[in-house]
């Protein structure tokens, strides 16, 4: 019987000095700090990504999209992820007010913005120290990403340097279209269609039948996949005025909570039938957005919005802008992130499984679609 030669402890600086064999020197090494936003995950990916390439963020979303893609599902799906994995790369930003540039991914593909992406991203560059504080223990952070420059500030404790809360100011948002009438499965389903850093189609689950609680999660899924697909075929694709962003990504169900000091319960549906643990930055930027834009909420107002795990997130319109000839409002979002692990992934292409695998995959995969869109 073999035994092992080594300490623990020289086993481990064997293992952080690997690959240190000629063959295991021929597979790529991914580092990455994983993160969870209200219960979300984000694998936030700092080296081994190839050099980007692209004047612009969105150019860099579709450069990836179409030459590396292999390297998201390697990430996002088993063995290393699952169906409800989130991801981000980081990288030196095309606009000089950022201090970092970011690339959103999931199971489906990439995005354009995330709100529970970009307080993972932000809790981690201030927890590490990647981003010093200011005098008044505040990290101000800016990200570039393909919808353009958010800001977040990141509250420290003065005293052990940990992140207390992160607030957002995210991508100026505004309703699309209100009340389009979408033919699914389900019947004739009003969708409003909003902006929050990508398009999202908003539905009430009561026109569906469906309450948002935990034991309907297929069968919300199910309607939100029905949905998307629908609504990828309209020939009016919904176009931002500026940037050139298209198409619908997500589902958010959203209604009145019942639960005491929370306004707004929602479920987001994305990707490959992924479901947000968090209530969702953009998705309840979009919201927000629908409520300002209707009158049901003033600028400046604050509600609560809670996902199904209980998990809440603070969001306000915080003033009024314009873009292109859309009247929009500028969102804040306030919530918190962890540091769940640091690892790194490797991918060895002699593994049939290198570039991962999902076991009952759906077909909806924005992988190669987002890199027009």
């Amino acid at each position: 019987m073999s035994r092992m030669g080594l300490s623990f402890d020289e086993l481990s600086a064997r293992i952080r000095n690997w690959p240190s064999t000629p063959a295991a020197r021929h597979a790529t090494r991914i580092t990455a700090v994983d993160t969870h936003t209200a219960g979300e995950p984000t694998r936030i990916v700092v080296s081994g990504y190839p050099e980007p390439r692209g004047d612009t963020m969105l150019e860099r979303k579709r450069y990836y999209a179409t030459e590396h893609d292999d390297l998201r599902r390697a990430l996002m799906f088993e063995p290393r992820g699952h169906r409800d994995m989130f991801g981000a790369v980081l990288m030196p930003p095309t606009d000089d007010r950022a201090d970092v540039g970011v690339v959103y991914m999931d199971t489906g593909g990439y995005l354009n913005m995330c709100g529970h992406g970009t307080i993972g991203v932000s809790a981690m560059l201030a927890a590490t120290g990647a981003v010093q504080p200011s005098q008044d223990s505040q990290v101000r952070v800016r990200l570039d990403t393909p919808a353009g420059l958010v800001r977040a500030e990141v509250e420290v404790d003065r005293e052990d340097g940990s992140v207390q809360q992160v607030t957002v100011e995210n991508v100026p948002a505004y309703v699309d279209r209100w009340q389009r009438i979408v033919h699914t499965r389900r019947g004739d389903i009003p969708v409003t269609i909003a902006f929050g850093g990508s398009f999202f189609a908003l539905v009430d689950p009561r026109t569906l039948g469906l309450p948002l609680e935990a034991g309907h999660i297929p069968e919300l899924i199910d309607a939100g996949m029905d949905l998307l697909a629908q609504l990828r075929r309209m020939p009016d694709q919904p176009v931002h005025p500026v940037l050139d962003i298209r198409g619908v990504d997500l589902v958010e169900f959203s209604a009145p909570s019942a639960t005491p000091g929370v306004d707004v319960r929602n479920v987001v549906v994305f990707g490959d039938g992924q479901v947000d643990r968090s209530p969702c930055g953009t998705g309840s930027s979009a919201r927000v957005a629908e409520l300002c834009a209707a009158g049901r909420l003033r600028v400046g107002e604050q509600i609560v919005v809670e996902s199904l795990t209980g998990s809440q997130f603070r969001v306000a319109g915080l003033r009024k802008v314009r873009v292109g000839h859309k009247e929009a409002i500028v969102p804040q979002i306030s919530g918190n992130a962890y540091i769940t692990g640091v690892g790194d992934y490797i991918l060895d292409t002699a593994d049939p499984n290198c570039f991962g695998f999902q076991l009952g995959a759906r077909t909806f995969d924005r992988g190669s679609q987002t890199a027009a869109a």
